[in-house]
C-alpha cells in the first residue's frame, strides 16, 4: 500500500470507528466493569483462609460473601441497557463498508479483520447466553468475550489514530500569517526520476508566474516543498498565501476542464482552446476578482506570462488520470486512463516542440 493510500485508509477507518463509537461504548464500559468485578472476586477467593473439605472437594468460605450476586448484577445491568438489534445492525453496516473499501482499494489489514472476528464471536456468544436460562458458564464466556473486544477495540483505535497523526499531522501549522499550504497529488502513475523533476519544475513555474502577476517586481516568499510521498508527485507545498490560494483556484478549474473534455470528447484539449475556456470561466473570473485580480486586465498586461502559466496548468492537469488538489479529487475512468496517458504524452510532446518555435 502506497503512503497516500495508507493515509486515506486510516483517515477513512478512523472516521468510521469514531462514528460507531457510541454503539460500542456500552460494551467497552461493561468490559471494564467485568474486569474489575472478576478481579475483585478472584482476590476474595484466593485470599480466603476459611476452607472446608469433603468428598465433593474443597469449599471456600468468602468473607462478606456476595460474589455470585456481584457477578449476576453486572450481567443483568448490561442486558437491560444493551440494545442488541440496533448495535448489531450498525455493526453490520460498518463491517460491510470497511470490507468493501478494503477490497476496492486492494488493502490487506489483518488487525481490523481480527477485530471483526472477535466482535462476530461476541454476538454469537451473547445470543447463546440470552437464549439460555442465565447459564453461568455462558455468562463467563460472554464476559470474557466482551473483555477481549474491549481491549482489541481500544488497542486498534489508539494505534490507527496514531498512524493517522504520524502520516497526516507531520506538518504543523505555519505560524506566518502570510504563508499557506496546498496539497497536490498526481496519482495512478509510477513516475520516472525525470518525470518527477519535470512536474516539480512545472509547479515551481506556476508559482513564480502567478507571483509575477500579483506582485509585479515586489518580493514574496519562495515556494517550499514540505512533504513528498511515494505513490504521488508530492503531498504538501508551502508558499505565499495569495499565490497558493490562486494556484488552488486555477488548478481545480484546470483539472476539471481537462478531465471533462477528455471524458466527453476522448482527447486532450489543446492549449489555445484550454486558455480561452479557462479565462472565460465566469466562476473563475468572479473568484479571482474577490481576491482582487481582474482576469481581463491580467490577460491584457501580462500576456506572455499568462501564456506560460496556462501552458503549465495544462501540462500539470494532463500529467495524470487521477489528481487530488487539497480535498478535491478528480479522476478518469479506469477504462479510459491508459488512453488519457498516451494521448497526453503525444500532445504535450508535440506542443513542447512548438514551444521551441513560437509562443501563441
Amino acid at each position: 500500500m502506497l503512503s497516500y493510500q495508507a493515509r486515506e485508509y486510516y483517515e477513512y477507518l478512523n472516521r468510521r470507528l469514531v462514528e460507531f463509537e457510541a454503539n460500542i461504548s456500552l460494551i467497552v464500559e461493561f468490559g471494564n466493569k467485568y474486569k474489575d468485578v472478576t478481579t475483585d472476586i478472584l482476590k476474595k477467593i484466593i485470599s480466603t483462609k476459611n476452607t472446608s473439605r469433603d468428598s465433593s472437594g474443597t469449599h471456600y468460605i468468602v468473607k462478606d460473601g456476595g460474589i455470585q450476586e456481584q457477578f449476576k448484577n453486572i450481567i443483568r445491568d448490561f442486558k437491560s441497557e444493551f440494545n442488541f438489534f440496533d448495535v448489531f445492525n450498525e455493526y453490520a453496516i460498518l463491517k460491510k463498508d470497511i470490507q468493501n473499501y478494503i477490497i476496492d482499494k486492494n488493502i490487506i489489514d489483518d488487525s481490523v479483520m481480527e477485530l471483526f472476528n472477535e466482535i462476530d464471536q461476541f454476538f454469537k456468544i451473547y445470543q447463546s447466553f440470552m437464549q439460555s436460562d442465565n447459564d453461568t458458564n455462558l455468562a463467563i464466556d460472554f464476559g470474557q468475550s466482551v473483555k477481549e473486544i474491549s481491549a482489541s477495540y481500544k488497542t486498534i483505535t489508539n494505534a490507527y489514530s496514531e498512524f493517522e497523526n504520524n502520516m497526516c499531522n507531520a506538518i504543523k501549522d505555519n505560524p506566518e500569517k502570510d504563508m499557506c499550504e496546498i496539497s497536490i497529488q498526481l496519482l495512478g502513475i509510477n513516475y520516472t526520476l525525470q518525470q518527477f523533476a519535470n512536474n516539480l519544475t512545472i509547479i515551481q513555474e506556476i508559482y513564480e508566474n502567478i507571483g509575477c502577476i500579483i506582485y509585479n517586481k515586489e518580493t514574496y516568499e519562495k515556494l517550499q516543498v514540505k512533504k513528498i510521498e511515494s505513490g504521488s508527485l508530492l503531498s504538501i507545498i508551502l508558499g505565499d498565501k495569495n499565490i497558493i490560494e490562486t494556484i488552488a483556484i486555477l488548478l481545480n478549474k484546470s483539472v476539471n476542464l481537462v478531465f471533462n473534455k477528455f471524458t466527453y470528447e476522448g482527447k486532450i484539449i489543446r492549449h489555445k482552446e484550454f486558455r480561452e475556456e479557462l479565462m472565460s470561466d465566469i466562476e473563475l473570473t468572479a473568484r479571482m476578482k474577490e481576491l482582487g485580480y481582474d482576469v481581463a486586465e491580467i490577460e491584457k498586461n501580462n500576456k506572455e506570462t499568462m501564456t506560460i502559466l496556462t501552458k503549465d496548468l495544462l501540462r500539470l492537469s494532463s500529467s495524470s488520470p487521477k489528481i487530488k488538489v487539497n480535498d478535491n479529487e478528480y479522476s478518469i475512468k479506469d477504462s479510459q486512463s491508459q488512453k488519457f496517458i498516451e494521448t497526453s504524452n503525444v500532445l504535450l510532446l508535440s506542443e513542447g516542440k512548438e514551444d521551441n518555435k513560437t509562443t501563441d
